[in-house]
């Protein structure tokens, strides 16, 4: 009886184990220099002739640190990022690195 018992336990708690959430992935909580000079020019915003200054949108990064992938907000864009431009985003570092890729900065607030 007390095996029973004992295997019922055992039986929840690793079926509570599988169905429990995994922990997110996160980017990198510090950037390699390249890295760092890639976030340092994103923040700094962009300045085109034709367009005007442009404010930084969204920052993605891979887990490694080695893809990064940035927007800036369209003029007028309300609002910005929006879910598409971030998506966007992450989808395109997705196919280019080894790793994951996460949102690191929405317009010039960390994540």
């Amino acid at each position: 009886m007390r095996t029973l018992l004992a295997s019922c336990v055992l039986f929840l708690v690793l079926e509570a184990c599988a169905k429990a959430p995994k922990a997110p992935d996160v980017p990198p909580p510090t950037l390699s220099p390249t890295a760092q000079v890639a976030y340092d020019q994103y923040l700094s915003g962009l300045s085109l002739e034709s367009l005007g200054s442009l404010e930084p949108a969204v920052f993605v990064i891979s887990e490694d640190g080695a893809t990064i992938r940035w927007s800036f907000c369209p003029q007028g864009a309300d609002p910005c990022p929006n879910d598409t431009m971030v998506g966007d985003a992450i989808d395109w570092c997705d196919e280019r690195a080894a790793t994951s890729c996460h949102v690191y900065a929405r317009g010039k607030q960390k994540v």
